[in-house]
């Protein structure tokens, strides 16, 4: 879903999570200012106004792994060709899905030929450094994903 409208954001999503991760999205389109800062925090180079202008700014991404298995990715940022960013948002106690980040190092990697730069990015409002930090460690051994393409906020 675009989120270039808040009010079509606004309760459109039954979960909590679901709806910060689409309000995170929209204060990232609307606010090159924000969107520039957060990703100066990935590592990302900074652009110039035109390129932050058109990023491409999604929430609730749809992504088919295999036949039966559909993804759905909390927020999506492109940056044209230059750079694909995934984000996972997680609140409270809820806990990550069997796989769940493994399904999306697996997605950034086949996109990986037509972007310069990928990252998978977790935000949580708690302190979950150690086990995304695993998870992570888990990805890199196993899927070859680079240290800076892995963020934790």
């Amino acid at each position: 879903m675009n989120v270039k409208n808040v009010f079509s954001l606004v309760h459109h999503f039954g979960n909590e999570e679901d709806q910060i991760s689409a309000n995170f999205g929209f204060m990232l389109k609307v606010n090159e200012e924000v969107l520039g800062e957060f990703l100066k925090n990935l590592g990302i180079a900074e652009l110039n106004r035109k390129e932050l202008g058109t990023t491409d700014v999604e929430t609730q991404v749809p992504f088919m792994e295999g036949q039966d298995e559909r993804s759905k990715i909390d927020l999506q940022i492109k940056l044209g060709d230059k750079c694909i960013v995934f984000i996972e948002s997680k609140i409270k106690g809820s806990k990550l899905g069997p796989q769940q980040l493994r399904k999306y190092a697996k997605i950034l990697e086949k996109e990986r030929p037509f972007f310069n730069c990928i990252r998978l990015v977790c935000i949580t409002q708690f302190d979950r450094k150690d086990e995304f930090e695993d998870e992570f460690r888990k990805l890199k051994a196993a899927i070859g994903l680079k240290d800076e393409e892995c963020k934790y906020l």
